[in-house]
Formats: structure tokens, C-alpha cells, sequence
């Protein structure tokens, strides 16, 4: 997929760079946006350590925790497009209806697809939206900008269903106890609210260990069911979010050192 239609202020692409550490501040966050949310980071120090850029949510982040994305918006998701108005065919710009509101850009750098009637299937790299206007049927009008080489691939209908998903990267949170989202890394930093910073997804981390379990060299871990963002023994009956390999063993509330697998 190519995008003829996208902000060209920061490259997506890999990074491989032996002196990024010192040469662009990887353990301080910053308030400014300097790559693109998402780009990818990997270290040439033979660790197999690898990063995400990513953008903080609404809450301070401590060290050492797993995040994930932001949880979804029932309002913005399986939206008729009634009382809307259909798409067509190289539509690089489409008004979504929804039940609820978003601020300006909120989605820039999400998705948008279409999830049942016609165009069912497709998905569209969001560049950008103005802030959502209400409209005479109780819902919200929200205008999207769309990324995607050619616009729209499959005329829609109104009566076609539509969701928006924000950037995995975007808007990130401490990873909760039954995760509302994907997982995107550690953060091996304290992070302030809505600044940029990187995540770490691949090799060697350290990690906080949550209050109960103990663990051994070896176990494989995932997100905690009792403290939020720390790593517990995997159990059969939630083992969905498995992130990584036990190298070093630590107490409970304790850090310990883990080979992450996120990605």
C-alpha cells in the first residue's frame, strides 16, 4: 500500500543505529514529536533489543511496566452510516456518523474500516480529522481525511458499518489487569502524560514483577491478573497475553529481567 495523501514530517521506516543511544535521547521522553508513532527501533549491540515509538496517554507511566493501546471507543465502532452519506470511489476525504464526538486529529494516524455492507473489508490509513459536529439525529459528524493512495477503494453505503481504531501507538496506558487493548512494550522510563517515548518490544528489559507469584529462570510471563503493567507466571486459563522469557528472577515488586517476545 502506498500514500500519496500523508503527512511527509516524519519517515516510517526501521532504524538500526549504533549510536542512537546517545544520539537521540532513547531513555528521555520528550514533549515534541520527532518520528512517526509506530516506527521501528532495533539496536546493533547484538542484544536483540527492539523499540516503538510511541505517544503516552492521559496518566504518568513508572518504569518498568507493560502498556497497551488505548481501549476502543464503543461509539466510534459498527457505526451505520445512516442518515450519513455514501462513498464513492476515490473519496479522499469522507464524513463518518457517529454516537460520539472526537477532538481535531484524534484519529490521525488510526484506522478506519468497514466492517459489514458494502465495501465490507476494507481498511484506510487515517491522515487526519476536524473536530466531530452534531448532527440532527442525536449523533456526531466526524470528517476524515484519508491516507490511502487512490482514497476510497469500495463505494460505501449508509447502510454500511464503519469503525475507527486509534493508532496502536497512540494515547498508551499501563497495561490493565484483563488487558482493553493490544500490547505495545515496556517502558524502560517514567513517561509524562502525552510525551513521546520509546517502548521497548524485543530482547533483554527489566520489568516489574507483580505481588504474588514467584518466578524462576525460564517461566514465561505475562501481564499480571493482580497488579496492572507487572509480569506473573502464564496459567492456563489466561495465557492470551504472554510477552516473554524469564532470564533473571526477581521477588515480588521487584524488577526482574525479561526477554520480551511483544513482537
Amino acid at each position: 500500500m502506498s500514500y500519496d495523501n500523508y503527512n511527509k514530517s516524519f519517515r516510517r521506516n526501521k532504524l538500526t543505529c549504533r549510536s542512537f543511544l546517545e544520539a537521540s535521547h532513547l531513555f528521555t521522553p520528550t514533549s515534541d514529536q520527532r518520528y512517526a508513532l509506530g516506527t521501528e527501533l532495533e539496536l546493533d549491540d547484538a542484544t536483540g533489543r527492539k523499540y516503538r515509538y510511541c505517544k503516552n496517554g492521559a496518566v504518568v507511566l513508572t518504569a518498568a511496566k507493560v502498556n497497551q493501546s488505548a481501549a476502543g471507543t464503543a461509539n466510534w465502532q459498527n457505526q451505520v452510516q445512516t442518515n450519513g452519506s455514501a462513498w464513492s470511489i476515490g473519496d479522499k476525504t469522507v464524513t463518518a456518523v457517529l454516537t460520539s464526538t472526537a477532538t481535531k486529529d484524534q484519529f490521525a494516524d488510526g484506522y478506519l474500516t468497514i466492517e459489514d455492507g458494502t465495501g465490507e473489508g476494507q481498511m484506510y490509513l487515517i491522515k487526519g480529522n476536524k473536530a466531530g459536529t452534531a448532527n440532527a439525529t442525536s449523533g456526531y459528524d466526524v470528517e476524515i481525511e484519508l491516507a490511502d493512495e487512490g482514497g476510497i477503494r469500495i463505494a460505501t453505503a449508509t447502510t454500511s458499518e464503519v469503525s475507527v481504531t486509534l493508532n496502536k501507538h497512540a494515547s498508551t496506558l499501563v497495561a490493565a489487569v484483563n488487558p482493553t487493548g493490544t500490547l505495545v512494550g515496556v517502558n524502560p522510563m517514567a513517561v509524562t502524560a502525552a510525551y513521546f517515548f520509546w517502548a521497548q518490544v524485543k530482547g533483554p528489559a527489566a520489568v516489574v514483577v507483580d505481588d504474588t507469584d514467584t518466578i524462576v529462570v525460564g517461566d514465561k510471563v505475562m501481564t499480571s491478573e493482580s497488579v496492572a503493567g507487572t509480569c506473573a507466571l502464564v496459567v492456563a486459563a489466561a495465557d492470551d497475553h504472554t510477552f516473554g522469557t524469564v532470564m533473571r528472577a526477581a521477588a515480588v515488586g521487584e524488577t526482574a529481567l525479561i526477554d520480551l517476545n511483544i513482537e
